[in-house]
């Protein structure tokens, strides 16, 4: 015989300091610019940024804007939560930056518009588009 137990546990809230580089980030954000973390110590750049080279542990006191961006993975979601048909797919994607033809390690994973889903090719370019100003908060929902 299974036995089903539902119980509510409550969790207290967790509050996560941006630091430096997560400042930056969400100030580009409401400036409509993604920043990208720059190691001038050995010349890596990082997404999302970073306040610490993981390749050389160097301080990270510099972010460019990111010039560049390009569809790496995505996934196409056809059904809700109970299996029931979208009216319409849901893409995400998970978008890799370049500053000046100079990849970054890592990148974004976010919700990809597109007309067709069969003009999906990984390694296509995709743009940011950002809410009006007067709506962004600095937190990546304004994409």
């Amino acid at each position: 015989m299974e036995k089903e137990f539902r119980f509510k546990i409550d969790v207290p809230k967790y509050v996560y300091p941006v630091g430096l580089a997560g400042k930056k980030f969400a100030e580009g954000l409401k400036e409509g610019k993604v920043y990208v973390a720059y190691c001038e110590k050995c010349g890596s750049y990082y997404m999302p940024p970073t306040a610490f080279c993981p390749r050389c542990f160097g301080n990270i006191h510099q972010f460019k804007e990111a010039t560049n961006s390009y569809l790496d993975l995505y996934t196409v979601i056809w059904k809700d939560m109970s299996g029931k048909d979208l009216e319409e797919p849901i893409v995400y994607g998970f978008i890799r930056f370049e500053v000046d033809d100079e990849i970054a390690e890592g990148g974004l994973i976010h919700k990809v518009n597109v007309e067709n889903i069969e003009d999906l090719v990984l390694g296509i370019p995709v743009k940011p588009v950002f809410k009006p100003s007067n709506e962004r908060k600095g937190l990546i929902t304004d994409i």
